[in-house]
């Protein structure tokens, strides 16, 4: 299956970021490395802040 998020914004995802009752996830934020620190940042864009629906096979 393919979501179209960028890794650091599948890693960065939370569990609230899942309105299973919608069947939609929402990305907040992303995990990205930093000087050997992992470090939560904001998406890479402001397009990258999105709701994605999620497929009932998810």
């Amino acid at each position: 299956m393919r979501s179209g998020l960028r890794r650091g914004e599948l890693l960065g995802l939370r569990w609230s970021d899942l309105d299973l009752h919608d069947g939609v996830l929402t990305v907040r934020q992303a995990l990205q490395r930093v000087g050997g620190e992992l470090l939560i940042v904001a998406p890479k864009t402001q397009c990258s802040a999105r709701a994605w629906p999620c497929p009932p096979s998810a």
